[in-house]
């Protein structure tokens, strides 16, 4: 192992760096007996200095505080759990202070390791992610008994809670670090700072007092309701907040044993590998075979948007809110004013709610303006068309833009479905068109499909991906076809929802089936709530006979029940509540349609309910890989729980089907198939995948 680690003693202060790159030679460590040696080797290392040394600096870069992402989904091994406390409890029981120097990404056993040290330096780029939870586990190596005794239970719980890393700037503010001080070119740290550091003596975390209980208290029962809320059914988020509560009420060596006991709960649970999965499938998604390397991607420092309606306004909130300027476009300055003061409203609201403060409210606001005048965002790094689902609409609004806009700026169409290429063929730049389909509303859904068609440029691609993290979203790359992958896939979902009740099924008992599963609502409430009139007069001018899943909403309409906005759709609704109440009336006309239609009725199990609306999911995200508009199984999931609410504890449709094994969910798929038609005929990966014994990966 002396090759792994490096040791110098400098004027008493013994430095210890691992001789490690992050990549590529860092990737077939982690997890490896070799990286459980070298933990131990640092462990050993630091348990056998002499009575030379004064002080100990762990400054191992990336290679000792850099947990990948990857290695969540199957754990810690034994071998690495035992050499990591040893690492811990060598630096606990040091007889001279230990400082830890941190120059890269810190998450997971990286900060935690660091908590454990007396002393923390960061360079200015380094940042905190202590956001386990997306993992679906909790800190194992002293994070929950330690940050809050360092920084405050207030504080901790908003950091371990939060998908945002802490800045070094913002680690030196909370008390997280001591000293923002980065090393030199070739790494070595600055040992004048360390040792005036070290000359201070041990001043562990392990030697401070008690939390504060009562106020604790307070805060954590708070904690437990917003994560219920927020997660709801996770066991991690419930499991960190009793670890906390330990904390608060114990002393720090039995609080240690305590969160240990829950960290192996948490990791035995079956939602962790599904959360540790779609973590690593966010990050997976931005990697995009067949792009060019070296690609410039050019900033963006200024953006526009057409149309000042709901989506409009919300997109335009997702620069504001990050410091963008953003104008936006409309040709009625009555419509422009309104949408404006939606927007000012949003941010009034997130004041009350104590989400922002008015400084911030101000410094948002203040990069939103408005303009009925197009040469206005002429010079706008991007500009993101948000009008209605209309193609002629768009292209007029795009050969505009394509007449207007400087060489090189990015032109996004916010459309959930209609062929971004047609877009893209009213300019005479198809490479800078691409599609960039946010989710409603736009300020507060994470996702972003981002729609390549088949002119676009590598250098649009990219950066629009980047553009997804500058605003804080998800992006899933996805191809040109209509729906695109989210909404191409739900189709199927709400037509079985819409044929079990034909069949038999209530419409209640659809919708509470799939709340039970873990989605947030079923696809009635999810009708009523987006509003039944916008499919009804889509159908309606497409001249088009209806089908048999569109008799009910269609007489639905015809009866101005438009759903929440009108007071009643398939539910009822009392004035200003969005309870949604069961009305017989609905029931009968359910039924007068079956009897129109021949249709036999008959109950059902609530499992063949799951199965009718789901299975259509995993059988379309299979067509969807074949059809080369998702790159992988993963993305299908990242859109599916970040877009349409699916479980994240479940891991999305494609996790969730390799779960139950592809060849039960085909064998299904078949019957189906030849029950009631190609409506269910099996895609052929799906089928090829069932008879290999393969999962999607």
């Amino acid at each position: 192992m002396s090759q792994l680690l490096q040791t110098q003693l400098i004027d008493g202060t013994l430095v210890l760096k691992l001789a490690l790159e992050l990549a590529p030679t860092l990737a077939p460590l982690v997890g490896s007996q070799a990286w459980s040696e070298c933990l131990e080797a640092l462990g050993a290392a630091i348990t056998g200095a002499g009575s030379e040394v004064t002080g100990i600096v762990l400054n191992g870069g990336d290679a000792l505080y850099l947990r990948t992402s990857g290695q969540q989904q199957q754990g810690y091994t034994k071998s690495e759990l035992l050499s990591a406390d040893n690492l811990l409890t060598a630096i606990a029981n040091s007889a001279v202070p230990v400082v830890a120097s941190i120059t890269g990404a810190v998450n997971d056993f990286g900060w935690q390791l660091a908590l454990c040290c007396d002393y923390r330096v960061a360079s200015s780029a380094s940042t905190f992610d202590h956001d386990l939870l997306k993992h679906g586990t909790t800190p194992g190596f002293g994070g929950s008994q330690r940050l809050p005794r360092l920084v405050g239970m207030n504080v901790a719980t908003r950091i371990l809670t939060s998908p945002s890393p802490v800045s070094a700037t913002k680690a030196l503010e909370i008390g997280l670090i001591d000293l923002i001080d980065s090393p030199s070119a070739d790494g070595a740290v600055n040992i004048s700072v360390m040792a005036s550091l070290l000359s201070q003596g041990r001043k562990g975390i392990d030697a401070q007092g008690q939390l504060s209980r009562e106020a604790d208290s307070t805060i954590l029962d708070k904690l437990a309701a917003t994560l219920a809320r927020r997660r709801r059914a996770q066991f991690a988020p419930q499991q960190l907040v009793e670890a906390l509560r330990i904390a608060s009420n114990t002393e720090l060596l039995q609080g240690l044993d305590a969160e240990r006991e829950i960290y192996k709960q948490v990791q035995s649970h079956e939602q962790r590998g599904a959360l540790s999965y779609l973590a690593l499938g966010e990050q997976q998604a931005d990697v995009i075979p067949g792009l060019a390397e070296g690609v410039e991607i050019p900033a963006i420092r200024s953006a526009a948007i057409i149309g000042s309606g709901t989506m409009g306004g919300g997109i335009a909130m997702c620069f504001a809110n990050v410091g963008i300027p953003v104008t936006i476009i409309d040709n009625s300055d009555e419509n422009l004013q309104r949408g404006l003061s939606v927007i000012k409203r949003n941010y009034e609201i997130n004041v009350k709610r104590g989400s922002i403060s008015q400084s911030q409210m101000d410094q948002c606001w203040g990069q939103v303006s408005g303009s009925l005048d197009y040469q206005d965002i002429s010079d706008a790094d991007i500009v993101i068309e948000a009008v209605f689902e209309d193609m002629q609409l768009k292209k007029k609004i795009f050969a505009t833009l394509d007449e207007v806009m400087k060489p090189g700026a990015l032109l996004g169409s916010n459309t959930s479905g209609l062929d971004i290429d047609e877009i893209a063929s009213a300019t005479k730049r198809p490479g800078d068109v691409i599609g960039l389909h946010f989710f409603s509303p736009a300020n507060v859904m994470k996702l972003l499909e981002v729609v390549r068609g088949t002119k676009v440029s590598d250098q649009t691609i990219l950066r629009a991906m980047s553009l997804a993290k500058i605003i804080n979203k998800v992006a899933v790359l996805a191809g040109n076809c209509p729906g695109f992958i989210g909404n191409r896939m739900i189709r199927g979902y709400m037509q079985q929802g819409a044929n079990l009740v034909l069949e038999g099924a209530t419409i209640e008992q659809v919708d509470r089936v799939m709340v039970e599963f873990g989605m947030p609502m079923g696809p009635f409430t999810m009708g009523d709530l987006t509003g039944l009139d916008v499919g009804w007069r889509a159908r309606l001018a497409s001249g088009k006979a209806a089908g048999l899943t569109d008799h009910l909403p269609n007489k639905l309409c015809e009866m101005e029940r438009f759903g929440q906005k009108s007071a009643a759709g398939y539910y009822r609704y009392e004035e200003g509540s969005r309870k949604p109440i069961v009305d017989p009336l609905v029931a009968s006309w359910v039924e007068q349609i079956s009897a129109e239609q021949g249709i036999e009725r008959r109950t059902f199990d609530d499992q063949e309910v799951l199965r009718r609306c789901l299975y259509p999911l995993i059988n379309e995200g299979a067509k969807i890989i074949e059809d080369g508009i998702a790159i992988r199984a993963s993305d299908i999931d990242t859109v599916y729980v970040n877009g349409y609410g699916f479980p994240a504890y479940r891991g999305g449709p494609m996790y969730w089907a390799n779960q139950i094994g592809l060849d039960k969910v085909h064998q299904e798929i078949e019957n189906y198939h030849q029950q009631f038609g190609d409506t269910w005929k099996p895609a052929k990966l799906l089928k090829q995948l069932a008879q290999t014994q393969q999962s999607f990966s």
